[in-house]
């Protein structure tokens, strides 16, 4: 999501470049960051030199170790929760301040229909982030540095939870930025089908209504021209 946030704003204002260096920039880094969360739980979980202790009788039972691990844990929590975070927030405020000044100019330039079902997409789903992510990060913040027991309960028993809302919701938040979705789903009446039909019924006798009274009336004008002739 970090690289997205970043990638997003170079595609919206450097699109020439990322589109000419996308095999050395795009390509490698989604590939590192497929492979090195793999690589890198799965060493340090079945390889550092610590042992599991599991409450059975608990709500949450335990979990890596390792994570309890004052300068190991902290490094961990440090590199892959707090800066892909902040690398979120601040580029997408970066992009929403550009975006917004250049609004105009982006709009006289016929850009700007291009690129905004592009921003409205990273927008949705950034703030989706926002709201499971930035509490998350500030209690574990204070926990860390400040009082290990601070909403203890409720970190472990909603908002540890929560985290797993935002890849849930990521794909539907995304069809908003598809072209032609909307379209496909009430063409099959799977959007508001009962308003469409509805619809359909009274424009179609309105439609009819009209066409007649515009033969109506181009007779009336005939007949008149005849006349008066």
């Amino acid at each position: 999501m970090a690289f997205g946030s970043v990638e997003r704003y170079f595609l919206i204002f450097y699109e020439r470049y990322v589109i000419k260096w996308r095999f050395i920039i795009h390509y490698p880094v989604l590939l590192i960051c497929f492979i090195y969360p793999l690589t890198f739980y799965n060493v340090i979980v079945n390889t550092y030199p610590c042992e599991n202790v599991y409450y059975y009788d608990a709500y949450v039972c335990g979990g890596a170790c390792y994570q309890y691990e004052t300068i190991v844990g902290t490094i961990d929590y440090l590199i892959h929760v707090v800066t892909p975070t902040t690398f979120i927030i601040l580029a997408n405020i970066i992009l929403l301040l550009r975006f917004t000044y250049q609004k105009r100019a982006m709009k006289l330039a016929n850009t700007w229909r291009k690129y905004r079902l592009m921003y409205i997409q990273l927008v949705s789903i950034s703030m989706l982030y926002f709201i499971i992510w930035i509490p998350f990060v500030i209690i574990s913040l204070i926990r860390l540095f400040y009082d290990p027991l601070f909403l203890q309960d409720v970190t472990m028993l909603i908002i540890n939870y929560c985290l797993y809302i935002g890849p849930l919701a990521s794909p539907f938040i995304s069809l908003v930025g598809l072209p032609g979705v909307r379209q496909h789903l009430r063409r099959n009446n799977l959007i508001t089908p009962w308003i469409s039909r509805n619809a359909q019924n009274l424009i179609g006798p309105a439609a009819t209504f009209k066409k007649r009274t515009e033969q109506q009336q181009m007779a009336l004008r005939k007949e008149y021209d005849e006349h008066t002739f």
